[in-house]
């Protein structure tokens, strides 16, 4: 969501299989989903890559 008002600024499809076990939440691709939400929520991408 975007500043004042609230807006939502992306939509972000997650093509990840469901229940997301230790595996997935090692995969390269959760970490870029990670990523990139961090990066939205609070302007810097995430550096920790623990889950």
């Amino acid at each position: 969501m975007g500043d004042r008002p609230s807006c939502i600024v992306e939509t972000i499809e997650v093509d990840l299989p469901r229940p997301r076990d230790e595996a997935v939440r090692q995969s390269e691709k959760y970490l870029a989903y990670r990523a990139r939400l961090a990066e939205l929520l609070f302007g810097q991408p995430s550096t920790n890559r623990a889950a």
